[in-house]
Protein backbone atom coordinates (compact mmCIF):
# COMPACT_ATOMS: atom_id res chain seq x y z
CA UNK A 1 0.00 0.00 0.00
CA UNK A 2 1.35 3.40 -0.71
CA UNK A 3 1.29 6.25 1.63
CA UNK A 4 -0.81 9.45 0.42
CA UNK A 5 -0.33 12.57 2.76
CA UNK A 6 -2.47 15.48 2.67
CA UNK A 7 -1.75 18.95 3.40
CA UNK A 8 -3.28 22.08 3.11
CA UNK A 9 -1.72 24.45 0.46
CA UNK A 10 -2.12 28.10 0.02
CA UNK A 11 -5.20 28.55 -3.24
CA UNK A 12 -1.57 30.34 -5.03
CA UNK A 13 -0.13 26.64 -5.59
CA UNK A 14 -2.88 26.24 -8.01
CA UNK A 15 -1.02 28.97 -10.70
CA UNK A 16 1.81 26.40 -10.34
CA UNK A 17 -0.10 23.14 -10.55
CA UNK A 18 0.13 21.01 -13.62
CA UNK A 19 -3.15 19.06 -12.73
CA UNK A 20 -6.20 19.73 -10.39
CA UNK A 21 -8.76 17.45 -9.66
CA UNK A 22 -12.02 17.49 -7.56
CA UNK A 23 -12.94 14.17 -5.31
CA UNK A 24 -16.46 13.39 -3.75
CA UNK A 25 -18.27 10.42 -2.80
CA UNK A 26 -21.35 11.58 -5.25
CA UNK A 27 -19.17 12.79 -8.18
CA UNK A 28 -15.76 10.40 -7.98
CA UNK A 29 -12.94 12.09 -8.97
CA UNK A 30 -13.28 14.65 -11.59
CA UNK A 31 -10.87 16.58 -13.80
CA UNK A 32 -10.80 20.33 -13.74
CA UNK A 33 -10.40 21.52 -17.41
CA UNK A 34 -10.01 25.34 -16.65
CA UNK A 35 -8.41 27.29 -13.81
CA UNK A 36 -8.87 30.58 -14.66
CA UNK A 37 -8.14 31.36 -17.67
CA UNK A 38 -5.66 28.96 -18.17
CA UNK A 39 -6.85 25.46 -19.56
CA UNK A 40 -5.50 21.94 -18.42
CA UNK A 41 -4.67 18.71 -19.98
CA UNK A 42 -7.20 16.38 -18.44
CA UNK A 43 -7.28 13.54 -17.50
CA UNK A 44 -3.49 14.17 -16.44
CA UNK A 45 -1.81 10.97 -15.53
CA UNK A 46 -2.34 11.61 -11.77
CA UNK A 47 -6.10 12.07 -11.98
CA UNK A 48 -6.00 9.15 -14.43
CA UNK A 49 -4.66 6.44 -12.02
CA UNK A 50 -7.00 8.04 -9.08
CA UNK A 51 -9.88 7.59 -11.11
CA UNK A 52 -8.53 3.31 -12.13
CA UNK A 53 -8.61 3.26 -8.60
CA UNK A 54 -11.35 4.48 -7.44
CA UNK A 55 -13.57 2.43 -10.04
CA UNK A 56 -11.84 -0.68 -9.08
CA UNK A 57 -12.65 -0.24 -5.05
CA UNK A 58 -16.44 1.10 -6.16
CA UNK A 59 -16.59 -2.17 -7.72
CA UNK A 60 -15.12 -4.13 -4.90
CA UNK A 61 -17.59 -2.95 -2.28
CA UNK A 62 -20.27 -0.59 -2.03
CA UNK A 63 -18.46 1.68 0.13
CA UNK A 64 -15.28 2.15 -1.54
Amino acid sequence: MKVVIVTDEPVGVLDEAEEVFLVSTTRDVQPVHRLDDRRLETPGPVTSKLQETWAARAAESIDP
